[in-house]
């Protein structure tokens, strides 16, 4: 499952978004809000781990952040295909700070939900196989999802150049954006890249674990219940020996 995180590029393309809007000396204006709502989150599945398993949070996120990246990508869509403007001035600034703020409430969820899932998934591998098996089972999807991400970085240049973007501009980068005709349909795409990549992400993870795994409830409490056996069982053995 690791493979699916390289459609996520939250990071290389905040830095292309912010280069472009409010410059990159002042990254942190769009990186900070999603930063503070990153702990939040983990702080949320810190409480909610103890009613609600790693999967179905997971799951949820498969929800929640594509129903965030549209409401999100919508409102600024509007404003800049349409000239609606919903928020103006400091109301502007206070909605955009809130909503990446929301947004990053997701990612928290996810990243601590996933880790979460990592130990639990491990301890699913030695329940099938009798063995821990960390080292040998990352080896291949580790080098599956470093040629994924080999592929994704890749890609990045061609993406951006596509979207409109002058990496070779001189000077003041905000302002020869803005000059450009197509500067507001850069930052939509651009913009498009950061959440949907993400969200398609999250998606891929819910599907692939509604899919493919069904290890919850008392199926779980029950693999618990026999890798306790199995653990004491070897633990007897190796005395023994």
């Amino acid at each position: 499952m690791q493979w699916v995180n390289a459609f996520a590029m939250l990071g290389k393309m905040s830095t292309y978004l912010a280069a472009i809007t409010v410059g990159s000396s002042k990254n942190l204006l769009l990186t900070l809000p999603t930063a503070v709502g990153t702990v939040v989150g983990n702080l949320i599945t810190t409480k909610l781990s103890k009613k609600y398993e790693p999967t179905k949070l997971l799951k949820f996120c498969g929800i929640y952040s594509p129903v965030a990246s549209f409401v999100l990508f919508g409102i600024c869509f509007v404003e800049a295909k349409m000239g609606i403007r919903f928020f103006e001035g400091w109301n502007s600034i206070f909605f955009y700070v809130f909503y990446y703020f929301i947004f990053g409430i997701g990612i928290g969820v996810q990243e601590l939900s996933k880790s979460h899932f990592d130990v639990e998934f491990y301890d699913y591998l030695e329940w099938q196989t009798g063995e821990r098996i960390e080292a040998i089972q990352g080896i291949v999807p580790g080098w599956v999802n470093s040629a994924c991400v080999y592929l994704r970085d890749l890609a990045v240049p061609y993406m951006i150049a596509w979207a409109g973007y002058l990496s070779s501009a001189e000077g003041d980068l905000v302002k020869t954006m803005q000059a450009q005709p197509t500067y507001l349909d850069t930052c939509l795409k651009i913009l498009g890249f950061l959440l949907f990549g993400y969200t398609l992400a999250n998606v891929l993870k819910a599907i692939i674990l509604k899919t493919s795994y069904d290890i919850e409830g008392e199926k779980k409490e029950q693999m618990y219940r026999e890798l306790a056996e199995m653990r004491e069982k070897r633990h007897e053995e190796n005395e023994t020996a």
